[in-house]
């Protein structure tokens, strides 16, 4: 019975170590793994955010995806909370220059900037304004980009 015990207690012991040894190579991604490869047709995309925690991740995704290396046409259309953040947050300053590096265009909602009293020319420069975002996202989607409301 002893015999038995201290079998299945090796068993045990191996299996996790095996299963922590799995652990981490899942949790370490591949470094090609970083870059997504878009199968479809597009080459036009639009996210409309309202916030810098998807303001950053729509900024993640366009890296991930490569728009300057593959040629694609990318838009970030900005309401609500955010738009004040980009007027107002100094910390966001490299994340529009990133964007701008990479090409992306960024609309912020002047009805937006109207609700926090914020006039235009405190934005940022690199940053458009457009009366409406709802009114610049519906104009995208006739363009033909590929419209995602985060």
């Amino acid at each position: 019975m002893k015999i038995f015990y201290i079998s299945l207690l090796i068993i045990v012991a191996n299996l996790i170590s095996l299963s922590s040894n799995n652990l981490y190579a899942q949790t370490e991604p591949k470094k090609d793994s970083y870059y997504l490869d878009y199968k479809g047709e597009s080459t036009k995309f639009a996210l409309m955010v309202g916030n810098t925690r998807r303001f950053t991740g729509a900024l993640s995704l366009a890296k991930r995806m490569q728009i300057k290396k593959n040629n694609y046409q990318y838009s970030i259309l900005v309401y609500g909370e955010l738009a004040k953040a980009l007027a107002k947050d100094e910390n966001l300053l490299p994340q529009i220059a990133e964007a701008k590096k990479l090409g992306i265009n960024i609309y912020v909602c002047e009805v937006a900037l109207s609700y926090f009293n914020i006039p235009k020319e405190e934005l940022d420069s690199r940053l458009q304004t457009t009366p409406d975002v709802w009114l610049k996202f519906f104009e995208l989607k006739d363009e033909g980009y590929n419209t995602l409301n985060l």
